[in-house]
Parts: C-alpha cells; structure tokens; sequence
C-alpha cells in the first residue's frame, strides 16, 4: 500500500505500524459537511413543523360556555360567601 496523504479519501491504515487513521479529506466532508448539510436541508421543515401547529379544538358555541361557565359559577360561589358571611 502506498502512503496515504491528506489528500486521499477515506480511512487509512497505515502500514509501518497499522494505525487506522481519517485521512483530512475524510474528516472534513463527512465528518463536518455532511451533518451541517443535513441540518441546513431538515432545518426549515423542523421549524415550519411546530411553528404552525394544527387546532385540536374548533371554536364553537358549546366552546364558548365550556369557557364562560366556570367563570360564572365561581363568582356565585364567591358571591354566596361572602354574602353569608358578611352580616355578623
């Protein structure tokens, strides 16, 4: 096997002392390019994903007093106590 410069693509094991070794090349495409890559391309449909969520609730009328009617009721309730207990 020749010797494996920089230059070359791939990991290289070297033959004087067989150490296995990225050549810069490699490292440089796959190792860094590749993932920024897939970042740059997957990024947008990531963010345009929850950027825009879908309703799981339509607004309707039963809605509206689901929403309303707690509120009502907790102020009779608050009005009834301190009424009753108001006149001592």
């Amino acid at each position: 096997m020749d010797s494996v410069t920089d230059q070359d693509f791939g990991p290289a094991v070297g033959t004087e002392n067989r150490t296995f070794d990225f050549t810069l090349l490699f490292e440089e495409s796959i190792l860094s390019i590749l993932p920024w890559a897939l970042l740059i391309l997957y990024g947008p449909v990531y963010y345009y994903g929850f950027s825009a969520p879908k309703r799981k609730i339509k607004p309707d009328a039963v809605l509206l007093a689901k929403m309303v009617s707690p509120a009502v009721f907790c102020k009779r309730r608050v009005c009834k106590f301190n009424s009753s207990h108001s006149g001592s």
